[in-house]
């Protein structure tokens, strides 16, 4: 008669949750170390923009200006980018195109917690509004340019400073 011991892996299952847990919560502590600021405390957060406020597309068929709606803000606060879309030869546009955006961290694998709202202004100028560069570090901001079958793309890196 062979006669199993239960009562041994009922421990060993309760020690692999109990170690699993543990091991967890050291993680999520770990992460988001140094993120959080006392309740009565504001943290201001200032944008620095690596590559200047005009870079040219990858493909150099555009030229994109922008500027953040503030430099100096509370963390984890939404703001809004202007930006304006030249020609190669740094002219306003003469045609339509069509806009999208996006950040993110590419040292954390991860890009902003929201979909910001894109409002074109006409002649090239775009209102990006409800950006959220959630936490300190660097960023990347990516202008993604799309005239009919033909695309093209512009970044930047932005920094979030505490």
């Amino acid at each position: 008669m062979l006669i199993k011991n239960t009562s041994m892996k009922h421990y060993n299952f309760e020690y692999r949750v109990k170690v699993s847990l543990l091991i967890l919560l050291l993680i999520m502590l770990t992460s988001c170390q140094g993120t959080t600021t006392p309740s009565s405390k504001v943290v201001t957060a200032k944008i620095s923009l690596e590559n200047a406020s005009q870079i040219a597309s990858q493909g150099g068929r555009y030229y994109i200006e922008f500027s953040p709606s503030i430099t100096d803000m509370p963390l984890n606060q939404y703001f809004d980018l202007t930006v304006l879309i030249k020609g190669a030869t740094q002219q306003p546009l003469s045609h339509s195109v069509r806009l999208t955006f996006d950040a993110g961290m590419k040292a954390h694998n991860h890009g902003m917690n929201v979909k910001p709202i894109i409002k074109p202004l006409g002649k090239g100028k775009f209102k990006i509004e409800g950006v959220l560069l959630h936490m300190p570090g660097k960023w990347f901001i990516r202008f993604n340019l799309l005239r009919g079958a033909m695309s093209d793309y512009a970044e930047s890196d932005v920094f979030v400073e505490l």
